[in-house]
């Protein structure tokens, strides 16, 4: 019960993976060139929140950070309304990004405050301020990677002990192979 619990998770991780990257790649084909965007070039110079890389990192991090209730959740809905599972995961994306582009905004609004300030007790507390909020996003990532560390724990050790089953039962994995490719096909179920 355990393995299809978890090859259940890995093919419904897979499936929400494969529509937020769907939706990331829209969303990416709608952005603007790098030309198109002089105002970004602008604020190259400004702190930015390590970011998503590529689009792939992206929708990893997405499906890492999900449960695997909001997983189940994500499958079922997939399952009894396609439409209802797009806007949900839609949603969710997009909740994600504001919650990234508020922290950016913020991170650099402390930072050019304390580029600013002239004042050493000032910069002090703006020091303070930016530490709480990096100490934050540090915390938010390393509980992150421990849950994507302990599903991967858990996935290894599903798979050693199917690697395990299988080698014990070779003799029989390969018989029955054999009795398979040498039956009649019309003589199959």
């Amino acid at each position: 019960m355990i393995k299809r619990r978890t090859i259940f998770l890995s093919i419904a991780a897979f499936s929400v993976f494969a529509f937020a990257n769907s939706m990331l790649c829209a969303e990416n084909a709608a952005k603007p060139s790098e030309e198109q965007r002089p105002a970004e070039k602008e604020r190259s110079g400004k702190l930015q929140i390590e970011g998503m890389k590529d689009r792939s990192e992206s929708v990893t991090k997405f499906i890492s950070q999900l449960t695997p209730d909001e997983i189940e959740k994500f499958k079922k809905l997939q399952k009894e309304n396609p439409d209802a599972y797009k806007e949900e995961i839609k949603k969710k994306l997009e909740s994600r990004k504001n919650e990234r582009d508020e922290q950016t905004a913020k991170l650099n609004e402390l930072v050019e405050k304390y580029r600013n300030s002239r004042k050493d007790d000032e910069k002090m507390k703006i020091k303070e301020e930016l530490k709480i909020l990096i100490k934050a996003e540090f915390d938010k990532k390393m509980e992150s990677s421990r849950q994507r560390l302990e599903q991967a724990e858990k996935q290894l050790q599903d798979f050693k002990a199917k690697y395990e089953d299988r080698k014990k039962n070779a003799d029989q994995i390969v018989e029955g192979r054999i009795t398979d490719l040498i039956t009649d096909p019309n003589m199959k179920w």
